[in-house]
């Protein structure tokens, strides 16, 4: 269990609650009814700026599509807040979306419309929030910039709880950056600010902030502090992320009694607050610390109940701690196969995580390259215009001190033509330099996943040859279908090594197909049966209605094997003890059909 930095900026969530979200309370329906029958008014634009920002969260297109009535109707009556409110509420539904490049654009206008209306209010929180938009695609240059424009903003017209909030803010950029000196000078600052204005809540992110980059006895006594002003906020539901931050501070010093003392505070504000989250957390934590103390039976009692709530709330990343915990504890227990079980479901989801953190990295790094991109386009847009008005001023200055000096000027401007070449020369070398460089680092990841790759698959092939002799001398069933499962699983690890030496492959422009005559009803069998022992071992029943006379086809064998392999490992892997996997194999018109269906959860869409 880590320390939590949940110092997210605050300042944009006060604006919703100051500016866009006056006491709605569960009244949108009635809103929505009560806008058909009002006059085009500013009151009827204020309340299709509340709906709007109601589905901001649960349906971000919803939230667009009344932003835009926002913007009609506010232009018709005149209610020029309508306008920044257009523009900011629809950002924060790109934001929500993930789609960063139109989240800045709106929130750009929303900044450029707050600033035509004087409206510093509006322009603090913009500000703020693009500082949040530009931390999260990783530009924290940019965030500090709009945040310090925050702060002195802030500054200018006194606002004292703005300059607390857009201190916090900047420290903790400052702290992603590692810059841990200015992250504590910010963060000292915003606890000054906020003592003075009494902002509690501030003062408890601020003192759990300044706790993680401090020494131990400092950090101690910030936490402290935390809590005393949690308390002053009249709710106990700020002590959450304490108690879970001082658990981890106790661990560390090895102090295991106040670890779970705190994990188990932590624990029961979540069960009041009903915060499955934070609940989880503090329950993979007390389940860690009794497997310290040997104290199996709390143990299991907390990891059983951290994983019942992540699968209720799809926390898959929190799932895989519980697993690998409680695969842990049955190892020391010297239940191999219970732990083998939760091992295995543990690598399930860690692979179902990597590829949605995957997804969500080249989506972010994209927005990122876009936004670059886009910049490039500007300045370069920039640099051309003002070449061209210098170009115009040199000719209108040629003009003029030609009859006085025409020898002089044309040398001057060869000179200055030969230093425009120059520049344009350097700028283009320094590209092709860049360009470069990009190349060889795609091939170094090429190359590293291939021999990676390579290296695991020798011990894989060393794994697999051993384990066949050992299967044809040892006769006891339940032995022999051990190690079936041992087999089936080192053929599966091998062939995921394979796919990744194919994905190199792919990146490289080096993948071919390699079509082969394949007796089907052999091949497909072949193909189902190796996972039968898996379905017994999770008792799921599994069947093959293979509807096909028996033919030949020309495919791609190892892919095809592959597409099968997936289809029926996933069908498995979501689908419990006791269901059912059906795998149909049959032809219509011309097209050959796998079709697999299973009584799991299924997946989302």
């Amino acid at each position: 269990m880590h320390p939590k930095n949940n110092l997210r900026p605050l300042l944009f969530f006060i604006f919703f609650l100051t500016f866009f979200l006056p006491q709605l309370n569960g009244q949108v329906d009635s809103l929505l009814q009560a806008v058909k029958t009002m006059p085009d008014n500013e009151e009827k634009a204020i309340a299709y700026k509340d709906i709007a920002f109601s589905y901001y969260f649960s349906d971000p297109d919803k939230c667009i599509a009344y932003c835009d009535t926002l913007l009609e109707l506010s232009k018709k009556v005149g209610y020029t807040r309508g306008l920044v409110s257009h523009a900011y509420i629809r950002s924060i539904a790109y934001y929500m979306k993930q789609d960063y490049e139109k989240s800045i654009e709106y929130s750009e206008a929303a900044l450029a419309e707050s600033r035509k209306q004087k409206d510093q209010d509006n322009e603090l929180i913009v500000l703020d929030f693009l500082g949040t938009i530009y931390r999260e695609i990783g530009l924290q240059e940019k965030a500090i910039e709009f945040q310090l424009q925050s702060l002195a903003l802030a500054e200018i017209v006194k606002d004292s709880i703005g300059m607390a909030y857009a201190c916090n803010n900047i420290s903790n950029i400052f702290f992603d950056m590692k810059d841990e000196e200015q992250a504590r000078t910010y963060q000292l600052k915003a606890i000054e600010l906020a003592e003075k204005t009494k902002e509690y809540v501030l003062l408890v992110n601020s003192y759990s902030g300044l706790a993680l980059y401090q020494n131990k006895d400092e950090a101690l006594a910030s936490y402290q502090k935390a809590i005393k002003n949690a308390e002053k906020t009249g709710s106990d539901y700020h002590k959450i992320v304490i108690y879970q931050n001082l658990s981890s501070y106790f661990y560390k010093q090895g102090d295991l009694k106040q670890a779970i003392i705190n994990a188990r505070n932590a624990n029961l504000l979540s069960q009041k607050f009903d915060d499955a989250y934070s609940e989880v957390e503090a329950a993979n934590a007390l389940g860690d610390y009794f497997m310290k103390q040997q104290q199996v039976d709390s143990a299991l009692f907390y990891l059983t109940k951290a994983t019942k709530i992540s699968k209720n709330n799809a926390y898959n990343i929190e799932l895989d701690d519980s697993y690998f915990l409680l695969a842990e504890l049955y190892q020391k227990q010297a239940q191999p196969e219970q732990a083998f079980d939760y091992l295995y479901q543990a690598y399930a989801i860690k692979d179902s995580v990597y590829q949605e953190e995957k997804s969500n990295q080249i989506q972010t790094a994209s927005a990122k390259f876009e936004f670059e991109k886009n910049q490039r386009i500007i300045s370069e847009q920039e640099l051309a215009i003002s070449q061209a008005n210098n170009k115009r001023n040199r000719l209108i200055i040629l003009g003029l001190l030609l009859l006085a000096a025409v020898t002089s000027i044309y040398q001057w401007y060869l000179r200055q033509q030969q230093k425009q070449k120059q520049l344009a020369e350097l700028a283009f070398t320094k590209q092709q330099a860049e360009a470069d460089r990009l190349r060889e680092l795609d091939e170094l990841k090429t190359n590293f996943f291939t021999n990676i790759s390579h290296e695991l698959r020798t011990p894989l092939t060393l794994i697999l040859s051993p384990l066949a002799d050992i299967q044809e001398k040892i006769k006891a069933v339940t032995i022999r279908a051990k190690l079936n499962i041992i087999k089936n699983n080192a053929q599966r690890l091998l062939g995921l090594v394979n796919e990744i030496m194919d994905l190199a492959k792919v990146e490289a422009g080096k993948l071919e197909v390699i079509n082969s005559k394949i007796t089907l009803e052999a091949f497909i069998n072949r193909v189902f049966y190796s996972f039968e022992s898996l379905a017994e071992m999770r008792r799921i029943r599994f069947q093959l209605d293979y509807q096909m006379e028996d033919q030949s086809i020309e495919a791609d064998r190892d892919k095809l094997e592959k597409i099968l392999h997936n289809l029926l490992s996933n069908a498995i892997k979501y689908t419990g003890a006791d269901g059912a996997v059906h795998m149909t194999v049959f032809q219509k018109a011309s097209s050959l059909f796998f079709e697999v269906k299973d009584t799991g959860q299924g997946i989302s869409t």
